[in-house]
């Protein structure tokens, strides 16, 4: 049951239900790329736009302290974050 007052819901419930069909279909014991291999076939089978270690600056407040490579993102998500 999707809620309207929570944002992205929509987009979230695909993410986590491509990463649910992943766990059930995979062995244990894999390598992690072997995951994320997985991960974005699903993704792509569900019309879902990702990519792979997607750079954020980190600030705290006006200091910079680096760069983070987050192993995956949704780029309608990112996209929405960076305007706000």
């Amino acid at each position: 049951m999707i809620n309207p007052n929570i944002p992205h819901q929509d987009i979230t419930y695909s993410i986590i239900g491509c990463a649910m069909r992943v766990h059930r279909r995979t062995q244990k014991g894999l390598r992690e790329k072997h995951y994320q291999r997985a991960f974005d076939a699903e993704m792509i089978e569900a019309s879902l736009t990702t990519e792979m270690e997607y750079p954020r600056q980190i600030y705290d407040g006006e200091v910079w302290m680096g760069i983070l490579y987050l192993d995956r993102v949704h780029l309608t998500l990112a996209n929405m974050s960076q305007k706000g």
